[in-house]
């Protein structure tokens, strides 16, 4: 159905070509999805969504209309995020398929070059989307654990999971300022010599913390990340609770 979908569109896109005096300029890679949370908590078949979407999507829309973009020396703008630079938590399915979205950008940007064809990654941080809306994050975190195995939900403890869902919304704010991110995706598209990457931050704050985060070795970054969970007021699984307490109780 997907491939259908694609061969529909580019097959559209090449009868515009040949009846009028236009050429396909610019190739937005916009599609996105977020699925799953903790790993242990995710079905492996919502990593398979995610990454079909955010990263395989990607690579299928672009081989269709290269052959269009190679006669317009033209350009490939994929949407990918912060998260496939700073590999943020609870979050592994979706940071993975940015992950390698960003990946894909930079390899394809060498490959492309020899035709003149310009590749850009727009990485934003979390801007206010039907996927960001409190609603739809919380149906997404009940989706999650509902289906996890009933071991795994006692060894983290329904105090943590009933926490969880309140704290993941808090955790990652998103931004209003939409306008910051539509401007990156003008300048990709419009501009003579745009940038390799545009990362799209929500205000100056945001910027700075982002920023240091992703300058901050392994170990502090998991340092601040755990103590900004904490502060939320996430408490430890359950289980990871007691086997601390025995380990050092010996």
């Amino acid at each position: 159905m997907k491939s259908i979908v694609i061969q529909n569109s580019t097959a559209l896109v090449k009868f515009r070509n040949t009846q009028a005096t236009i050429e396909l300029w610019a190739v937005i890679n916009n599609a996105g999805i977020q699925k799953g949370f903790l790993t242990e908590l995710t079905r492996i078949q919502d990593f398979e969504d995610t990454m079909e979407v955010n990263a395989f999507g990607q690579v299928r829309v672009t081989k269709a209309f290269l052959p269009l973009l190679r006669r317009s020396r033209g350009r490939v703008i994929n949407m990918a995020s912060l998260g496939g630079r700073l590999a943020g938590p609870m979050a592994a399915a979706y940071t993975m398929s940015k992950f390698a979205s960003v990946g894909f950008s930079g390899s394809l940007r060498h490959e492309l070059h020899l035709w003149g064809i310009r590749v850009i990654s727009i990485e934003p941080e979390f801007f206010e989307t039907d996927m960001s809306t409190g609603k739809n994050l919380s149906m997404r975190v009940e989706d999650a654990f509902v289906s996890a195995d009933e071991n795994v939900r006692k060894d983290y403890g329904e105090e943590f999971l009933r926490k969880f869902k309140t704290v993941i919304g808090r955790a990652y704010p998103p931004s209003p300022n939409m306008h910051k991110l539509l401007e990156n995706i003008e300048k990709a598209v419009t501009l003579k010599n745009p940038d390799a990457v545009y990362k799209a931050y929500g205000n100056v704050l945001n910027e700075f913390i982002l920023r240091f985060c992703e300058a901050c070795p392994v170990e502090c970054q998991v340092f601040i990340v755990n103590t900004y969970f904490r502060i939320l007021g996430l408490p430890k699984p359950e289980k990871a609770n007691k086997i601390y307490e025995n380990y050092h109780c010996h």
